[in-house]
């Protein structure tokens, strides 16, 4: 259901900033990958090891790496119907672990 509904906001993303571009209006979207968070605190050390292995930039993003998404679209008048993936190249790799559910992205 999660890579459901993951798939139909980026298509509904694209499918609005084209609807409503011609009015001025820009529409896209930020997808955080494993983000320091409360939410990923139930991960156990060695699930957190095993994540940073998948990440090719080595840590976990944080929200400041999120909000500079942010800034970068409300800054750029030129942008629309994009996606940014703030993952830290998660979405590039194929997990060989229990945690293929959350990359979502992986593409074999």
């Amino acid at each position: 259901a999660y890579s459901a509904a993951k798939a139909a906001l980026l298509g509904f993303t694209k499918a609005l900033s084209k609807e409503l571009g011609w009015s001025g209006i820009r529409v896209n979207s930020v997808s955080p990958g494993v983000i320091d968070t409360r939410m990923n605190s139930r991960f156990s050390s060695s699930e957190r090891e095993a994540l940073l292995e998948e990440i090719p930039l080595g840590r976990f993003g944080t929200g400041e790496d999120v909000a500079r998404a942010v800034l970068f679209l409300l800054d750029n008048e030129y942008v629309t119907g994009a996606d940014i993936p703030v993952n830290g190249g998660f979405s590039v790799v194929c997990l060989s672990s229990d945690f293929a559910a959350v990359a979502v992205d992986c593409r074999r």
